[in-house]
Formats: C-alpha cells, structure tokens, sequence
C-alpha cells in the first residue's frame, strides 16, 4: 500500500479508513505543509549531521503533527532523544542518521519511553516516521509512513494525519479517532477477516469432498 507499512493496524484496514470522507478531508489540510516540509527534507542525506536532521526535519515535522517537545533534549552523533506532548499524553521521539534501518530500535525505544512514563514512541531516520505503543503488550509492532510518499499522494498524507497527529495519539481509547480505538477496531476487523476466511476455506473444502465422492459413486457405476 502506498507510504504505509506496518503491523500495529491491519494495512488493509488503514486504507478503509483513510477512504472515510472526514479522514481524507483532514488529510487534504495537512498536504501543502507537508509537501513544503519534503521539500527542505530532500536536501538530507547520509552525511547530513544529526542537529539538522533535528533542527530541519524532525522538529518541524513534530509541529505540522501537532506535537510538541516538553523536556530537555539529549543529542549525540547518531542519536537524539527527545520528550514531547501530544494533547498531554507523553510521546517520546527517536531520531536516528538518514535512513538508517529502524527494526532494530523497537526494544531501545520502548525502554526508554517507559522510563519516561511515555505512552507512544516515535522514530524518525529523516525518510520514514515509525509509530511504537510503549505501553501494551503488542508494541513490537508498528505503524510507519515514507514521508515522501505521504507529502506526494494524498491518501498516505491521510494516513499520516490519521494515526500520528497529537489528536490521534493524545485522544483516550474511547474517542472513536484515537489511534487506541483504531488498533481496537482494527484487530477486530482483522478476526472478523480470519473468520470469513476459515468459514469460507470449510465451505470450500466440503464442496471438493462432495465432487470428490460423486466421482467416486460415478467411477463404481461405470465399472
């Protein structure tokens, strides 16, 4: 699917959402800005240091997402750690060199954000945005987006707009646009899936049995 990958919600599912006219129209908003943003992005490179993949990437990225930084930052050559609020729900951010592969991160990231009292965990290698729930059992998966992609085609801005603004991260799981509702819905979209399929391979299955025994019956008869 264009710009998204990831398992914290069914891929077929985020796109069902972000086809919602509400979702596509905030979507729609968000766009010019984060197309002017990928445009001073491209100027990133793997020599790029990492003040200004913060200064020039990360930061303001952070305020188009609405998120802001609340705490001290801590910079190093291939690291910044920085602890941000999203609506008062405490997101803490990683950002890493331009394109480094981030699969390897998740265990780092959510120790720190837990020692944060952090509820989300963000990580930013200047291409990619990935989203980590650091507070449930299910945070080794992810939500993530090629932010060139997003700042291209609208419905993977949608789909940025929908799971890592400050409004869906900030809002509780009862509020029917947080990203807690929509890993709710999703996981449940997800079973109901499992089961349309199950019932449907049975379903099959019992017609390949009938076929194969009226072939049989058919086969004796002929004999």
């Amino acid at each position: 699917m264009s710009g998204y990958h990831g398992r914290l919600l069914a891929a077929s599912f985020v796109l069902a959402c972000a086809e919602r006219p509400r979702m596509r129209e905030e979507g729609l908003c968000l766009q010019p800005a984060l197309r002017a943003w990928a445009s001073r992005a491209r100027g990133f490179g793997p020599a790029s240091p990492m003040r200004a993949l913060v200064d020039v990437g990360l930061l303001p990225l952070l305020v188009l997402l609405g998120i802001e930084p609340s705490g001290p930052e801590e910079l190093a050559a291939e690291q910044a750690w920085h602890v941000c609020q999203a609506r008062g729900v405490t997101v803490m951010s990683l950002t890493v060199p331009w394109g480094s592969p981030m699969d390897g991160l998740s265990g780092q990231a959510i120790a720190r954000a837990a020692r944060s009292g952090a509820v989300w965990s963000l990580l930013f290698n200047g291409t990619h945005l990935r989203l980590l729930h650091a507070s449930r059992v299910y945070s080794r998966r992810h939500a993530e987006i090629d932010l060139e992609r997003a700042a291209d085609d609208a419905l993977a801005t949608t789909m940025l707009r929908m799971l890592f603004h400050a409004d869906a991260l900030g809002l509780p799981d009862t509020a029917a646009d947080s990203v807690l509702a929509l890993t709710r819905e999703s996981e449940d979209f997800s079973s109901g899936v499992c089961r349309a399929l199950r019932h449907g391979v049975l379903d099959a299955s019992g017609e390949v049995l009938q076929a194969l025994a009226a072939r049989t019956r058919a086969a004796h008869l002929a004999s």
